[in-house]
């Protein structure tokens, strides 16, 4: 890999890491949200769309990270 596309890389990973950090604040603010309503809105509708949505959140997060890893593993292997 030329030093160039490695460059490139290297960008791309800074902002996919930027992204996580903006992901991980959105999650936790759900996840607030959902652990501040009183119980029986925890199990209405309305509690377990923000439920998901949260594990959603997460789930992404987990998908940049292992952007991440694959770039991190491209960049290693010239």
């Amino acid at each position: 890999m030329n030093k160039d596309r490695r460059k490139q890389i290297d960008e791309v990973h800074g902002q996919i890491q930027d992204l996580i950090a903006t992901e991980e604040g959105i999650q936790s603010e759900e996840q607030n949200a959902f652990d501040s309503m009183p119980e029986g809105l925890q199990e209405s509708e309305r509690g377990q769309a923000a439920s998901e949505a949260s594990d959603d959140l997460t789930e992404a997060c987990d998908h940049l990270n292992s952007a991440l890893g694959s770039l991190d593993s491209a960049m290693g292997e010239i």
